[in-house]
């Protein structure tokens, strides 16, 4: 009984720590409400390793957390780190890449190889820095591949339209930056197809409601699905009429990300 109230003040003093120690970022005093994607380029082989900045791109609104912006757990052999002007940083992530896992192969050393890989961030109002840190094996700590400067009003910077592809949405309950998404994509079935696509989601997203009001889900803190199928509306499926709000989605949970 000790140790385990032991076990459970320690679990309580470490996510105590890390609340301490995570920067607050106002997302509105530094980002606009898009996102940036970051087409980056790893090449090297199992000795050595560069990493270049590829293409820029602007694209729709930022589905991430605005709330929690700075990593606090650092996790990964990578990390990502965006830098204001005044040396704060108001963005970070850990990542793994492909080329990372490559390097490990008897093929990188004998020859070099460039792998491509893309990462979003907040689309920032200002100029900034993007560092890009490599975790050393020997004492676990991230040092500095790279570094970029990225100026968001750049006129090379690739404006990407939104998609307007038709969506329903099964089950809303807030802004994207506060839920967790479920997207149902018709992967597997032809363009003569999307009927019994359209009633396959359906049955799933009505089962899942109910094994949900059963209880048998288990929630992390307060979790809310938006669901969304990648077709017709879903009220013309089902009834020819508007759906009325149930039970699920009135009493939806919700949780920051």
């Amino acid at each position: 009984m000790r140790r385990t109230l032991g076990f459970i003040c320690f679990i309580l003093l470490t996510i105590s720590a890390l609340g301490q120690s995570r920067i607050h970022v106002d997302y509105d005093k530094y980002f606009t409400p898009y996102r940036m994607r970051l087409d980056l380029v790893f090449a090297g082989d199992a000795a050595k390793q560069e990493v270049f900045l590829g293409n820029i791109s602007k694209e729709v609104e930022w589905s991430g957390s605005k709330t929690i912006l700075a990593d606090p757990f650092e996790y990964g052999e990578y990390f990502l780190e965006v830098i204001a002007k005044n040396n704060v940083v108001i963005f970070s992530k850990g990542f793994n890449t492909l080329f990372q896992e490559w390097r490990t192969t008897a093929e990188a050393k004998e020859i070099r190889k460039a792998f491509n890989s893309s990462y979003v961030i907040p689309y920032p109002q200002d100029p900034v820095t993007i560092r890009i840190s490599e975790r050393r094996k020997d004492t676990g700590e991230f040092e500095e591949l790279a570094s970029f400067k990225v100026d968001p009003n750049d006129k090379l910077i690739c404006t990407k339209p939104d998609n307007h592809f038709k969506i329903d949405t099964l089950l809303y309950n807030g802004e994207c930056s506060k839920k967790v998404d479920l997207l149902f994509v018709a992967e597997g079935y032809t363009k003569e197809e999307m009927t019994k696509f359209r009633k396959d989601a359906a049955k799933f997203f009505l089962r899942w409601s109910h094994i949900r009001a059963a209880k048998t889900i288990l929630t992390f803190g307060q979790l809310n699905l938006k669901v969304r199928i990648a077709a017709q509306t879903f009220r013309t499926l089902i009834s020819g009429k508007t759906p009325q709000r149930t039970p699920t989605s009135t009493h939806s949970e919700q949780t920051d990300t």
